[in-house]
């Protein structure tokens, strides 16, 4: 199997049953997930999706394994690269609609779901029964066990190739006008010493440029007031569809948003236009006029809800706070950079990097009743 892809050109899949867990329709089910849920509303071609990044994410694993092996800082069997290649395939499967936001309006954590479908679901299930102990082992490594070190560091460490693959992939669908990271300088650069990648000192540019992409996406994007307000009205649409009882067309959204217990089945049918679509028809029911008002203001193109922001702490204010995520807008510890024989954090040697940790976060304040 060959997929072109903007990111990496061209991904290929050569392992039979690998090919086949893309072609199930609880994988394929992720081409109708959004990589940044309501960022569109923003960035008109931020429509990627979870099923892009899931073989890009496989894409890059196959040239770290290839890299360091060759380098001999890893040595991993044939058993434990599928294992690994697999992990990197399923690790998004349990997003809903909209991907994160989803989480919020449900309730239920992407990556417990995920583990769920893996385990319940028959087609995946009957591949990965193929070969012993592959389905236990991929669900011990996405459960954040300790078996397969390596692999688990590469995947979703520090340096995880779930970030490298997102932030690059995040850029190249936004309006923003600066330069990604090289990918290949990077690979060439990376390091395994005490179950740790990290990089070479030479690749502490690309770094840099990482952090700095990583807080212009997410100022300029996933976070972004205009963003942040439609993921607080779609919220809100469905917390009080779920609260007064409100009719759904599709009963698999309202089994897995009503039920106590979460059914598959049901889960595996969402998608982001089933949400858009419900939405849509709840902006025309009259008789719930403040959820047709929510619903309305969604769908536009132009407006979403009001804000007041400040450097201050606004925690006390009436409304919805959120305050700045630094972990995804900074620099969060612990990526490692190898100068010979000596290991440090990044932050001892990039001045770039202190100085993006010292801008303080930021408060806003949303108000859905004013907007």
């Amino acid at each position: 199997m060959i997929v072109n892809d903007p990111i990496y050109k061209t991904i290929q899949i050569e392992d039979d049953d690998l090919i086949e867990i893309v072609k199930t329709k609880a994988f394929q089910r992720l081409s109708l997930i959004k990589q940044q849920g309501n960022t569109f509303f923003l960035h008109n071609e931020a429509i990627h999706t979870r099923f892009e990044h899931s073989l890009g994410i496989y894409e890059l694993l196959k040239r770290v394994i290839s890299s360091l092996s060759a380098r001999g800082d890893i040595s991993l069997t044939q058993y434990e690269k599928k294992l690994a290649k697999v992990a990197a395939l399923l690790h998004d499967i349990g997003h809903g609609p909209f991907s994160h936001c989803f989480q919020l309006i449900s309730g239920h954590d992407h990556g417990e779901v995920t583990l769920r479908i893996i385990s319940e679901n028959a087609e995946i299930r009957n591949i990965l029964d193929r070969t012993p102990n592959l389905l236990n082992d991929v669900l011990h490594i996405l459960k954040g066990g300790s078996k397969y070190k390596i692999i688990e560091e590469i995947l979703f460490g520090s340096l995880s190739l779930d970030q490298l693959d997102f932030w690059n992939r995040d850029l190249y669908y936004s309006h923003l006008h600066i330069n990604p990271y090289d990918i290949d300088t990077l690979i060439d650069s990376l390091r395994f010493k005490g179950n740790t990648l990290m990089i070479d000192v030479s690749a502490v540019p690309q770094i840099e440029r990482m952090i700095s992409m990583k807080e212009s996406l997410y100022k300029h994007g996933f976070s972004h007031p205009f963003v942040v307000g439609k993921d607080l009205l779609i919220q809100e649409i469905f917390k009080t569809v779920v609260r007064e009882d409100i009719h759904l067309q599709s009963q698999s959204l309202s089994n897995v948003l009503k039920s106590e217990i979460l059914q598959i089945k049901d889960f595996l049918t969402l998608h982001d236009k089933m949400l858009v679509d419900e939405v849509f028809i709840l902006s025309h029911v009259k008789e719930h006029e403040q959820l047709s008002k929510l619903a309305t203001l969604y769908l536009s193109s132009t407006g979403s809800v009001k804000y007041d922001e400040s450097y201050m702490d606004m925690s006390s204010s009436t409304g919805i706070v959120i305050k700045e995520n630094r972990n995804y807008c900074s620099y969060n510890g612990e990526i490692y950079v190898s100068n010979g024989e000596e290991i440090v954090d990044i932050l001892q040697v990039s001045k770039h990097i202190q100085n993006i940790t010292e801008i303080p976060a930021k408060y806003r304040v949303y108000s859905l009743n004013d907007s």
